[in-house]
């Protein structure tokens, strides 16, 4: 479900260094550009984002979309192309653009409540399941507070597979334990692993607010640390 944000609190959000994602009409949600704010002002929005080579530039006026993730949801915000400048690296190649966007701010979104936003890493993780022994080694692509994408290293989870499911938090706190199925087949990794979407099952509040806990800790630390390199 999508609610209105308002201009305010997207400005709020939208700092120098904030990190987001461009959205193009030919590429989809499957292939986005990762970018960063370098400036707001009332409706127009600077940015600088890493430019691929297959992505053609937008002609001016072309519609795009600007994807942020928060603890609290998902911002969804519509503008057109006002200025998209191609900079190539030493090699002559595409290596960055330079972005102006004039924004519809009365049209931005937020959907998604906090225990279900996603964030994107790889985390250890380790599987157990009934029919194989011992615990075998997996990694976490995308987490949240009651799901996974998880990448099955060995190729041993199948639909409807129910399993236990250990998750290493890097230095927040010690591995968390939860039970999970399989919900859908995502696809395959580079190196030929399978990738499964998961739920976590039950209902645990506790879990559910240490995970959420966790993810806005590790996102405000990411902000910061983009916002450094700036």
């Amino acid at each position: 479900m999508r609610s209105p944000i308002s201009p305010e609190r997207i400005a709020e959000l939208f700092q120098r260094g904030t990190s987001v994602r461009i959205v193009l009409p030919e590429i989809g949600r499957a292939d986005l550009l990762d970018a960063r704010i370098r400036s707001i002002e009332e409706s127009t929005c600077a940015l600088l984002a890493k430019q691929r080579d297959h992505v053609r530039t937008p002609d001016l006026g072309e519609f795009a979309e600007l994807i942020h993730y928060t603890p609290d949801g998902i911002i969804h915000v519509w503008g057109t192309v006002e200025e998209w400048h191609v900079e190539t690296d030493a090699t002559g190649g595409a290596d960055s653009a330079s972005i102006r966007l004039r924004l519809d701010l009365p049209g931005a979104r937020i959907e998604q409540r906090r225990a279900f936003f996603r964030v994107d890493g790889l985390w250890p993780a380790m599987i157990r399941a009934r029919a194989v022994e011992g615990d075998v080694p997996a990694t976490i692509r995308q987490l949240s507070a009651g799901s996974a994408i998880v990448e099955d290293l060995q190729n041993m989870l199948g639909r409807r597979a129910e399993f236990s499911l250990m998750i290493h938090l890097e230095d927040f706190g010690p591995p968390v334990w939860v039970e999970a199925h399989v919900v859908r087949y995502v696809g395959s990794s580079r190196n030929g692993s399978e990738l499964w979407a998961c739920a976590f099952l039950g209902h645990d509040p506790r879990l559910e607010d240490y995970l959420a806990d966790y993810l806005q800790t590790l996102t405000r630390l990411r902000s910061l640390r983009v916002g450094s390199d700036l």
